[in-house]
């Protein structure tokens, strides 16, 4: 399906990220283990949530809310800091 919004003779920055939303993977709910595992070591790296999400959509085709990654990377600092009480 196209949405002629655009001129479809300028390929613009904007454009071309509306089509690759599109025809992206969603998952609305539960993660599959290898883009939780894919998220860890992108924010290990260092990556902000953006950066974290463009990676993922260019090279996974695979959309991740901001807000949903959030929650993640949240939930997973608060699992580091009472495993490093623990210990």
């Amino acid at each position: 399906m196209k949405i002629d919004v655009f001129n479809p003779e300028a390929n613009t920055y904007r454009m071309e990220l509306l089509e690759k939303l599109v025809a992206a993977s969603v998952y609305p709910r539960r993660w599959p283990s290898w883009l939780e595992e894919k998220v860890d070591r992108l924010g290990r790296l260092g990556l902000n949530k953006r950066e974290i999400c463009e990676r993922i959509l260019n090279k996974n085709n695979t959309y991740i809310k901001m807000h949903g990654l959030g929650r993640k990377i949240q939930n997973r600092n608060a699992m580091f800091k009472s495993c490093m009480r623990v210990a």
